[in-house]
């Protein structure tokens, strides 16, 4: 496939959260936006050594850990049934994702967008939230999610799972 020359506008792009219980909640960007940041090569991080000033290798070292960051236009207080709760942990009959292996409140997280003629669909599995909101004109509500498992981009793995 050749690559676009359209520039990209995810207004028409929608955030689903799903917890393994099978509750679920959209939120839709046509308020609010999204960004994605610390996708590292391989999910890890980067050491680089030197010696007397000079660098003698690089090596793949920790788990690195992507966010999904997302603030849209504050409507709601509480919603039982929101993505404020779903990503908290705090819906009626909660399960989390990594419920087999701790105790934190994950979900899994499908971004998708529609643009061009093409659909893309990022896939961000047991991610770990914090909800805030800021009072102003207008007032907003902010998400950030850890991803701590595997990231997939239209099913391709693009960051593997640990």
């Amino acid at each position: 496939m050749a690559a676009s020359l359209i520039v990209k506008n995810f207004a028409d792009g929608a955030l689903t959260g799903d917890d393994a219980g099978g509750h679920s909640n959209t939120l839709l960007y046509s308020q609010g936006n999204l960004s994605v940041s610390g996708l590292r090569s391989d999910g890890r991080n980067v050491s680089h050594y030197e010696s007397r000033g000079s660098r003698t290798s690089s090596r793949m070292t920790t788990r690195a850990y992507a966010q999904v960051t997302v603030s849209r236009q504050y409507t709601e207080a509480y919603d039982p049934a929101g993505m404020k709760e779903l990503a908290l942990g705090r819906t009626a009959g909660f399960v989390s994702t990594t419920a087999a292996t701790g105790d934190i409140d994950t979900i899994d997280l499908t971004f998708t967008s529609h643009y061009d003629a093409e659909t893309h669909t990022w896939v961000f599995e047991d991610c770990e939230a914090e909800a805030g909101f800021t009072e102003g004109d207008p007032s907003e509500e902010s998400f950030t999610w850890n991803c701590l498992g595997k990231i997939t981009l239209d099913g391709i793995e693009y960051v593997p799972t640990p």
